[in-house]
């Protein structure tokens, strides 16, 4: 892990994807769950990329591919365990 310190929005997003244990989650849900607003289509999928990409380069030794923060290409992401 890199050092530094997540954002409040990129620590909600981590726990939220750790909340569910390996699942995929679609953007859509981690949208609501991070934001807690309705989904954007345009808007919110580059919120959450940026937001992604942000919290990669801090927790991910090699943000470029990433072992922790996993995105599921057409449906979203999910947190692989840090110890499995």
């Amino acid at each position: 892990m890199r050092p530094g310190r997540l954002t409040e929005k990129e620590c909600t997003l981590v726990l939220y994807l750790a909340s569910r244990n390996g699942e995929t989650c679609s953007r859509e849900e981690t949208v609501r769950a991070v934001y807690q607003s309705t989904y954007q289509v345009k808007i919110d999928d580059d919120r959450l990329d940026a937001m992604v990409g942000r919290a990669r380069r801090k927790i991910e030794d090699n943000p470029r591919s990433p072992r922790f923060l996993i995105t599921v290409n057409r449906h979203g992401h999910r947190l692989r365990g840090f110890h499995g």
